[in-house]
């Protein structure tokens, strides 16, 4: 983590890095809003959903979610 620091100030030096509690937080945010959101699609709309896990040769896991109303 702290090389990503030292990447995002030396980009800006003002940047304010938020640390893992506060990205959990806003993770968890923004989860809330999108099923929110797709809840009122559904609803209303058809919509496809897919989604794709994978882990990095580092470790680090990711998940992406694409939606498309049609």
């Amino acid at each position: 983590m702290l090389v990503i620091n030292r990447m995002i100030r030396a980009l800006n030096a003002k940047a304010a890095v938020p640390c893992r509690k506060e990205l959990k937080r806003r993770m968890e945010n923004m989860r809330l809003k999108l099923q929110e959101e797709l809840g009122v699609l559904l609803r209303e709309e058809w919509v496809t959903i897919s989604s794709d896990g994978w882990t990095s040769r580092a470790g680090d896991t990711y998940l992406g979610i694409t939606y498309r109303v049609v």
